[in-house]
């Protein structure tokens, strides 16, 4: 549900700095506070800021903590803590340990009817596996091409 939410400040925050306005950085920062995923995109607009050299990086920090004081200063007076409420409560709700995950993508993550089509798949990945390695074998023998082509002729075809 706050995703969408999340989403609409991070747009609206790269928009802001798109036109070199640092309350983007501001928004953006508000827009971590309510997506905690969205710290990547935040820390590749801080590297991409500082490559550009458009602001001080004094001033972006400046106004990533002025984005995120408010739900700062929420979650301390309210749960006791700065560190958000979901990452607190997710640990204690899905105890799951890294053994139990591997088993679940294992099992769960293959379609049902799997062993029935096992002839038709095999089949099938025969037929792939021949049609790349001819497609390989004539990139390698018409190297003729600029560099590197060939790998591309290789992989999609040759025509």
């Amino acid at each position: 549900m706050e995703t969408g939410l999340a989403l609409l400040g991070a747009g609206w925050g790269i928009l802001l700095l798109l036109r070199a306005k640092p309350a983007g950085i501001a928004v953006l920062a508000l827009a971590v506070s309510i997506r905690l995923e969205l710290i990547v995109l935040l820390g590749l607009v801080f590297v991409c800021l500082l490559i550009q050299r458009k602001f001080n990086p004094i001033h972006i920090l400046g106004y990533a903590m002025l984005g995120m004081a408010p739900f700062m200063i929420y979650d301390f007076y309210y749960y006791g803590t700065m560190i958000p409420q979901s990452m607190i409560a997710k640990p204690m709700v899905y105890a799951i340990t890294p053994v139990i995950s591997f088993f679940d993508i294992l099992l769960y993550s293959l379609p049902d009817r799997l062993i029935a089509n096992v002839p038709a798949l095999l089949l099938l990945g025969l037929a792939l596996l021949s049609y790349a390695l001819t497609n390989s074998l004539i990139g390698l023998r018409q190297r003729a091409t600029p560099s590197g082509a060939w790998i591309l002729c290789s992989v999609f075809g040759d025509s």
